[in-house]
């Protein structure tokens, strides 16, 4: 089976939040309880590298959920998403919105981003992400998450905290505004599936 590979900067982006808050000696060790040494001295988010394996990804985001507590393991995660989105809208912001998709009407254009960001998600992680519409929000469902796939033991609430930075800073990037966006269903919390709904 061929090894899934992620770009570089999503990696990256987590382990310059791991320094900014445990500094060098502190991400060094999470790092070495991960079997991820290779990356102390990691070039910036910036760079141009080779993708790096799927697996490395995983074991980084299980070992944040180890070293800190729920709310700091958001937090940092939280804004590694936001970052890692905000690092592959660069190189192509044609992939999530453009000009002409702002003019489009606000549900139609909601649904198109949405639809734009699953898919960059699965080119991104190698896993399909399926978009499901209700009256009041849209749906962006994974059977096989990347996110959590690494937490070994079982998670009093969702955890898919980058997922859910990326959803909603590109759902704000597209249409121009908020919108609310949870993970309601995680599969490291015993659901079937990680679920994310967008608000409206």
């Amino acid at each position: 089976m061929e090894e899934r590979l992620v770009p570089f900067v999503v990696v990256s982006v987590l382990v310059d939040e791991v320094r900014a808050v445990l500094g060098r000696r502190g991400l060094i060790a999470l790092l070495r309880r991960a079997g991820l040494e290779m990356y102390v001295d990691a070039p910036p988010p910036s760079a141009h590298v080779q993708p790096v394996p799927l697996a490395h990804w995983t074991r980084l985001v299980a070992e944040v959920h180890v070293a800190f507590d729920p709310l700091a393991a958001h937090d940092l995660l939280w804004r590694a998403g936001q970052a890692a989105a905000r690092a592959l809208r660069r190189p192509a912001p044609a992939r999530v919105a453009g000009t002409a998709l702002r003019l489009l009407p606000a549900d139609r254009r909601l649904r198109l981003a949405v639809e734009r960001l699953a898919a960059q998600g699965e080119e991104v992680y190698g896993t399909p992400h399926q978009v499901q519409e209700e009256a009041s929000a849209l749906f962006v469902t994974l059977r096989e998450c990347p996110h959590c796939a690494g937490i070994a033991r079982r998670m009093s609430r969702p955890v898919c905290h980058t997922a859910s930075a990326w959803i909603a800073d590109s759902v704000e990037w597209a249409m121009g505004e908020k919108h609310l966006v949870e993970e309601v269903s995680c599969l490291a919390a015993g659901g079937t599936e990680c679920r994310f709904r967008v608000a409206r």
